[in-house]
């Protein structure tokens, strides 16, 4: 399964097309290979057949800000993934990245609509 890329892949999509291809064209073996890798590190499933995901820069690739590791961080923080979901950081980044991604939005507006709860709450105790 592909993770976060914090932990090795064994028999990775990667490996298993570079032990089974034979000679290929090198335009070929770089889309092959980029695509394999993709998969392999969870940064793009390639389930559209959309030959610009392999040139497009995906989320996972965004290194702006302290990488993406922090700015993974900085979402279950700021979202309040682990009191939402009761998972650790840790937890949270063994998952798959559409996974996480999908958790953070989900979190995200929960989060926001606690905010605006809240905002009205307040207003109502002040009124």
């Amino acid at each position: 399964m592909a993770t976060f890329g914090l932990r090795d892949i064994d028999n990775s999509e990667l490996e298993r097309t570079y032990m089974e291809t034979g000679p290929m064209r090198a335009v070929v073996t770089q889309m092959v290979t980029r695509k394999a890798y993709h998969r392999d590190r969870g940064i793009c499933t390639h389930q559209t057949d959309d030959p610009l995901d392999l040139v497009r820069m995906h989320p996972k690739e965004d290194i702006i800000e302290g990488g993406p590791r922090r700015t993974w961080m900085r979402k279950f923080i700021n979202c309040r993934i682990g009191v939402i979901t009761g998972m650790g950081l840790l937890d949270f980044f063994e998952l798959p990245f559409d996974d996480a991604r999908f958790i953070s939005e989900l979190c995200e507006s929960k989060s926001i609509q606690e905010g605006i709860q809240a905002g009205q709450l307040i207003r109502g105790l002040g009124g």
